[in-house]
C-alpha cells in the first residue's frame, strides 16, 4: 500500500494536511463466450432447457487471481465451488483451478480458464470462443481526517470505484458515478467527493453551513466518537445489453455496530442508467405473495421466525438482476434482525415477466429465449 499526502485548499474550512491512502489497482476483465452449437445443445439437455436463439452466450468475470462467476440464462449464475466460502469486502472468491457450480451442472476450471462441464451422465469439453471482452480497474482511495493534539479518533472514508481505458465504457462509468473523469485523474475527483461527504454529514448534523463551525463540530466529535465509512462496488452482472454494479455501504459513528447498506445500479450500454421503479410494478399483489413465499422458505433455511407480518411486508425497491432471476435486497431491520444481516430473495426470470412494463426497453432481451 502507498501513501499519497496532499494539502486540500480549505479542508473543512481550515487549511489542514489530509491524507489519502491509495490501495493498488486491480484489473476485471469481462468475457462474452460463444460455445459451440453441439456443446450448447448437450448442456440444453443437461439444464432442461430449450432455446430458439441460433448462439449461446456464456459471460465470465475473472481477475489475474483466477474466475469469480459466469453464467447465463440456461446455467443461471455459477460461482467457485469451495469448501471455505467466507468472503471479505476486499478479497472476493476467485478461482484458478477446480469448479464453477451451476444450477444443474458444473463447470470444470484448470489454469483459470473454462475447459469443461460436468453433468450428472457425462464429462465434456467446452471449446470457447471468446468473442468480447471488457477490462474495468477497480481502485480503491481512502481519505482520513488527521489525528491532532486534540483528537482521539480519525475520521476516514475509504471508497472503491471503477474506471476503464477504453472511452465508451469510461462514458458509461461516468453516467454511473454522475462525474467527468478517467483513470489518470480519478483518484482526486473521489478524494474530493469524500471530504464532501464528510462535510454533509456534519453539515447536517449540526444544523449549519458555517465551514468554521462544522471544522470545530468535526474536531468535538472525533474527541469521543469514531467515523468510520466503506464503499464498496463490484460489477454483479454483465451481459451483452445490460451491467448491473452492486454497490455497498458501511457506516460506523460509535455503538455495538455500524449500519450496512447494499443497493444495485442496473446500466443499458446504449440508454444508460435505468429506472427500474417506472418499469417495474412494485404493487403487484402477486409478486409481493411470491417474495413472501421466498421470505417463508429463507425463514425455514436458517431455523428462524418471521420479523415481519405479511401485512408490513413490502416489495423491496432495492433489485439485482441475475442470469436467472431478480433479486430482491432487504436491508438490515427490514424482514430480520440486524444479525442476519442484508438478506436476498429471488424470483425466477420466468416468472417476472408479467410484473412489468419491459417490452421496448432494454429489460426485454431477459425475456426473449
Amino acid at each position: 500500500m502507498k501513501q499519497n499526502l496532499s494539502i486540500l485548499s480549505k479542508c473543512f474550512g481550515v487549511l489542514i494536511l489530509c491524507i489519502g491512502i491509495e490501495t493498488m489497482a486491480l484489473d476485471f476483465t469481462y468475457q462474452t463466450f460463444l460455445i459451440p452449437t453441439a456443446q450448447a445443445k448437450i448442456l440444453n439437455q443437461a439444464t432442461d432447457k430449450t432455446s430458439s436463439n441460433p448462439q449461446t452466450l456464456l459471460f465470465v468475470a475473472n481477475s489475474k487471481e483466477g474466475i469469480l462467476y459466469a453464467g447465463n440464462q440456461d446455467l443461471g449464475r455459477c460461482t467457485p465451488l469451495l469448501q471455505d466460502k467466507l468472503e471479505s469486502q476486499n478479497e472476493p472468491i476467485t478461482l484458478k483451478e477446480g469448479i464453477l457450480e451451476c444450477k444443474n451442472l458444473a463447470l470444470k476450471v484448470e489454469n483459470g480458464a473454462i475447459l469443461g462441464a460436468l453433468t450428472a451422465t457425462q464429462n465434456f469439453r467446452l471449446n470457447l470462443k471468446l468473442i468480447d471482452s471488457m477490462v474495468l480497474r477497480q481502485q480503491e482511495i481512502t481519505y482520513q481526517y488527521p489525528k491532532n493534539s486534540k483528537q482521539a479518533k480519525n475520521a476516514l472514508i475509504s471508497t472503491q470505484f471503477h474506471c476503464s481505458n477504453d472511452s465508451k465504457t469510461q462514458k458509461i462509468l461516468q453516467s454511473v458515478y454522475q462525474e467527468s473523469f478517467d483513470c489518470k485523474n480519478s483518484k482526486e475527483v473521489f478524494l474530493k467527493n469524500s471530504q464532501d461527504s464528510i462535510q454533509n454529514y456534519f453539515k447536517e448534523m449540526l444544523q449549519t453551513n458555517d465551514k468554521e463551525k462544522v471544522a470545530k463540530g468535526i474536531e468535538k466529535y472525533l474527541q469521543t466518537s469514531p467515523f468510520e465509512e466503506y464503499k464498496g462496488e463490484s460489477l454483479y452482472y454483465f451481459d451483452n445489453n445490460l451491467l448491473v454494479f452492486l454497490k455497498s455501504n458501511y457506516l460506523y459513528t460509535g455503538g455495538a455496530h455500524g449500519i450496512s447498506s447494499k443497493w444495485g445500479v442496473i446500466v443499458s450500454k446504449e440508454k444508460g442508467i435505468l429506472p427500474l421503479n417506472t418499469i417495474l410494478d412494485s404493487n403487484n399483489g402477486e409478486l409481493k405473495s411470491l417474495l413472501w413465499q421466498e421470505y417463508q422458505n429463507y425463514l425455514k433455511s436458517v431455523k428462524a421466525e418471521a420479523f415481519v407480518d405479511f401485512e408490513s411486508f413490502r416489495v423491496s425497491d432495492v433489485i439485482l438482476l441475475d442470469y436467472d432471476s431478480f433479486v430482491f435486497l432487504y436491508q438490515p431491520y427490514e424482514i430480520m434482525p440486524y444479525a442476519y444481516g442484508i438478506v436476498e430473495l429471488r424470483i425466477p426470470l420466468e416468472q417476472m415477466g408479467k410484473f412489468g412494463n419491459f417490452a421496448k426497453t432494454p429489460l426485454e432481451s431477459l425475456f426473449v429465449k
